[in-house]
This record gives structure tokens, C-alpha cells and sequence, in this order.
């Protein structure tokens, strides 16, 4: 049907592009001897069969690299009602971030409707408020099978790919050249602005296929908050097919681009 051959052709390379078969687990070959006694090594990981990922931190001696957090492990310790998750929403009128709950998305009719969605008929099922539970990481709305972990929990971190781990740590300039470039001073300067963050945590900042961006605490991988982009909205549902990644439904790349990192002036 030459009328619909776009769209065929479209779903067609879409799904190419989905295949399961595509994706291998990275090898990392690690250069021990170029790192120094004593340094921090951060790296990601994912694995194929429940895709699932971690950020592990491991502390380099004499060669030997010994691991001192894993972020999936951390993660599952948590009481996930008090994770904060975020969507883009509004408040009074204006953009705002929002907590990923049931509460909050029944207000928005575009995220009700779409994790209402079994995307595998297509239809409307109602089960909005398990998939937000599952997607939070609730044991008690396990949609689909999820890989245990060592501690016998559960790991809710979707699998790392193509997202490589940004580091965020102070100011990103030099507050002499920016103050000059921008002509400010005093509460409004760059100076001001670089003093500010000293003060806080170093930051790791990465995106997996489970439809966020993380940021974890780089001292103990604690993860201090996670952003779902309404981009990824409309096939979110996906990730709670009980087959996903099988013969249910297709593995996804959700946020998966590395993360950009810029101190950004507004004024």
C-alpha cells in the first residue's frame, strides 16, 4: 500500500534499531598502570538478560582495584516512596518540577493516559498507578522480573550503554575570565557564584534505560535525585511489560546520551 510505505518502512528501521541483538555488553580494558595509587576509578555497567546497570566507585592500591560503592546496591537499601524523582510540570501557571507519584501525574493528562497504556495491545488497562510504583522501584508492583542483587534486593537501576558518567565538582570556569566577560560584580559575579558551590558534594550525573537521569553522590553513590523527560513519555510504559526486552517487548534507549555540563548565566 504505497500510501502507508513511509510508515511501514519508518516502524520497520525502528525496530532495527531496537533489536535486542545489537547491543553487547562493553568491554573496558582498565590501564592500571597509568593510574595512580590511590586514585578513584568510577564506572558503569549493564547487563543484557533483565537489563539492568550500576555505577560502581573502586578505590585503586598497588594495582589492585577493590570496589567501595555500588549505586544499584545503595539504591535498593531505599524506602522508595522517598526517592525523588522529577517530571517537568507546572506550578501557579509556570514550568516546574514536579515528584514522580500517581497524585501528581493524574493532574496531566498526557502522563495519565500514557503509563494507563499497555503498549503491547495498545489499549487503555488502568494500571497507571502500579507502572509509576514500579518504575519507582516498588518490590510490591513488580510488573516484570527484575535482577537480584547480592544483598537479595531487587536492582531498580535500568541499564548504562551509551551514557558515560560526568563528574561535577565546583565551578566549571575561571571566575576571573567570566566576571570579566559577563562585567558583573558582588552578589551577582561569577566569583560569588563559584564560592557558593564549594560547599557542595562532588556529583556524578548519568543516563540509563530506564527512562532517567540519575545524579549520585560520588562519595557513597547515595542517589540524591532522578528526572524522567517528558520525551520519553510515551513509551515509558514499556519498561513494565513483563517480557520487556524479550518476546514482549523490544529493549528501548530511553535517556541515553551523555549528560552536558555548563555553569549557565541568566542574569
Amino acid at each position: 500500500n504505497a500510501t502507508t510505505l513511509k510508515d511501514q518502512l519508518t516502524k520497520a528501521f525502528n525496530d532495527i534499531l531496537q533489536n535486542t541483538a545489537s547491543v553487547t555488553q562493553v568491554s573496558v580494558d582498565m590501564p592500571t598502570s597509568e593510574i595512580k595509587n590511590g586514585a578513584d576509578v568510577y564506572r558503569t555497567t549493564f547487563e543484557a538478560e533483565y537489563w539492568s546497570g550500576d555505577v560502581i566507585k573502586e578505590k585503586t592500591k598497588d594495582g589492585v582495584r577493590t570496589k567501595a560503592w555500588s549505586a544499584a546496591t545503595e539504591l535498593s537499601t531505599r524506602d522508595m516512596a522517598t526517592r525523588k524523582i522529577y517530571f517537568a510540570g507546572t506550578a501557579a501557571g509556570q514550568p516546574a518540577l514536579q515528584e514522580f507519584t500517581y497524585t501528581n501525574i493524574s493532574a496531566y493528562s498526557g502522563w495519565l493516559n500514557a503509563l494507563n497504556k499497555n503498549t503491547v495491545t495498545n489499549t487503555a488497562d488502568g494500571k497507571a498507578e502500579q507502572r509509576v510504583n514500579f518504575l519507582r522501584g516498588n518490590a510490591n508492583d513488580e510488573l516484570r522480573v527484575r535482577k537480584v542483587l547480592t544483598n537479595s534486593q531487587p536492582n531498580v537501576l535500568g541499564d548504562i550503554v551509551n551514557s558515560s558518567l560526568e563528574r561535577v565538582k565546583g565551578a566549571r570556569y575561571r571566575a576571573s575570565a567570566a566576571d570579566a566577560l559577563e562585567g558583573t560584580t558582588g552578589a551577582a559575579s561569577y566569583t560569588t557564584f563559584a564560592s557558593g558551590l564549594d560547599s557542595k558534594p562532588e556529583m556524578l550525573y548519568v543516563g540509563a534505560n530506564d527512562g532517567m537521569l540519575h545524579a549520585f553522590k560520588a562519595a557513597d553513590g547515595t542517589e540524591t535525585f532522578a528526572f524522567i523527560p517528558t520525551a520519553v513519555r510515551e513509551t515509558l510504559s514499556d519498561l513494565t511489560t513483563p517480557k520487556y526486552g524479550a518476546s514482549g517487548k523490544a529493549h528501548r534507549y530511553f535517556v541515553d546520551g551523555t549528560p552536558v555540563i555548563s555553569d549557565v548565566f541568566f542574569g
